[in-house]
């Protein structure tokens, strides 16, 4: 039987490995240029909106998305307007936010009756790895449990190494398929 993950909030980083991204499991590089730093998850306010926005553009690029700026800026007003259905979680290194989450919660049919979406995640490549992203599901799932949500659920292409070293540890891989038809 599978144990169950870890809550992880604060971790102290050593300094990246050598290599492309993948390799860093287990490594944290610092937001200023090398050396040691402590990773830390909250949720993302307003005063975060510059940065955010930053690795926003890159998490659209790394998804092969165009959105104007006006989509941009719902999406922003979404995730900080202090509706509790969605909301996104910083990762930090040292007070430099280097990555986020976003996440639904919303009903369901399941006696259960509330599930949370994990909906994206991005982390700056020369940070990506297994703990900031572990660190990311694990706030984004401690957010959801206050909330009442029973479980937290995302998709991954099966083609994707970093988010699949990522969901192993964090969470069991179902046996559905997704089909979805844009609308």
């Amino acid at each position: 039987m599978r144990s169950e993950p870890r809550p992880v909030t604060e971790v102290r980083c050593a300094a990246p490995a050598p290599g492309p991204p993948a390799t860093q499991t287990g490594t944290c590089g610092s937001a200023h240029g090398g050396g040691s730093g402590t990773l830390s998850t909250r949720p993302v306010v307003p005063a975060d909106r510059r940065d955010w926005h930053a690795l926003w553009k890159g998490y659209l690029a790394a998804n092969d998305t165009d959105l104007s700026d006006e989509a941009t800026e719902m999406t922003w007003s979404w995730l900080v307007g202090g509706d509790e259905s969605m909301g996104a979680t910083g990762a930090f290194i040292d007070g430099t936010l280097i990555g986020f989450s976003y996440h639904a919660i919303h009903r369901s049919r399941s006696p259960h009756g509330t599930y949370c979406y994990l909906e994206g995640l991005f982390i700056s490549p020369e940070f990506s790895g297994v703990p900031v992203g572990l660190a990311l599901v694990e706030a984004t799932a401690e957010r959801a449990k206050v909330a009442g949500a029973a479980k937290l659920y995302w998709h991954s292409l099966p083609t994707n190494e970093i988010a699949r070293a990522l969901c192993s540890p964090a969470a069991v891989h179902g046996d559905c398929l997704i089909y979805e038809r844009t609308l």
